[in-house]
């Protein structure tokens, strides 16, 4: 490959994977040389990631290899759902906070069971049903709030944050909507699919704010660019055309608790999957509209 012409180099390493460049460039000058060529990597970007405006940064190499760690451990598709037979956990009780904790405790302290639930796939993200919790089995559950449901953050259980939900519980914060995972995840997994995660979009709040337009009597519509160069929608409720403040809607923001703003009408149909539904609380009164 020494007596390639460079055109020809060029264009064969740009097929090359990440491993193989890294032996390639260690070889020689010459071919370590394609490491800090910025149209080398631009290249690259345009061929790997063409939705991603180039150049984004001057360093066209580190934003390739950012885009690629971000890609490699992003989950695709959505959560499956782990079902733990009676036979591993047999115990009918009701799904209180107290034997929630019992349930996690005794599931991560089992080895066997832990094995059992790698064995079927498990992956960081998916969620762990406990059967004999089911509500149609035990005459203690009259609705299923997600009773039996736990998270697998990749070695062991979690429970759902009953802080963002007192009855259904939410995705704890530790699981990244976004960077790690996309916003509609978790729908089909769990019982509610208006589900409430925490999502951090504080370096795109200003953008968001100044891109917010009415688009019906009960909805204010925003958009972002994330760093990768998606775009994203945010979904802002309102009531009967009035606007919250701006200063209200960037605290909201910045607390970051959302929802799937898949099933919301007014998202097009080709963002469905990259869109967030604002948690915010409408109150009326005899003073009028208020917002909290």
């Amino acid at each position: 490959m020494e007596e390639l012409p460079n055109e020809i180099l060029f264009s064969i390493m740009q097929y090359l994977s990440l491993k193989d460049l890294g032996s390639l460039f260690s070889i020689c000058w010459r071919f370590a040389s394609y490491s800090q060529n910025p149209s080398f990597w631009k290249e690259r970007l345009k061929r790997d990631y063409p939705y991603v405006p180039c150049p984004r940064i001057n360093d066209n190499s580190t934003f390739y290899l950012s885009l690629y760690r971000y890609w490699k451990k992003f989950k695709f598709g959505r959560a499956k759902v782990i079902s733990i037979p009676k036979k591993y956990y047999s115990q009918k009780h009701t799904w209180t906070p107290q034997n929630q904790s019992r349930a996690v405790h005794f599931i991560n302290k089992n080895p066997t069971l832990l094995h059992f639930i790698k064995s079927q796939g498990a992956r960081r993200g998916d969620i762990i049903y406990l059967e004999a919790i089911s509500p149609f089995e035990n005459d203690d559950l009259q609705e299923d709030f997600n009773c039996g449901r736990m998270i697998f953050d990749g070695s062991r259980v979690c429970l759902l944050d009953t802080t963002l939900d007192p009855n259904f519980g939410g995705i704890p914060s530790f699981f990244f909507v976004l960077e790690e995972f996309p916003c509609d995840f978790w729908i089909g997994a769990l019982v509610n699919t208006s589900y409430f995660f925490f999502c951090n979009v504080t370096p795109y709040i200003e953008e968001i704010l100044q891109s917010l337009t009415q688009v019906s009597t009960n909805r204010l519509l925003g958009t972002f660019s994330h760093w990768t160069g998606l775009q994203y929608y945010i979904v802002i409720p309102i009531s009967n055309g009035v606007w919250p403040r701006l200063d209200f809607c960037r605290r909201k923001l910045q607390e970051g608790i959302f929802m799937p703003g898949s099933f919301d009408r007014c998202v097009p149909d080709d963002y469905k999957d990259r869109s967030l539904f604002l948690n915010l609380c409408i109150v009326y009164s005899k003073m009028g509209i208020s917002y909290e």
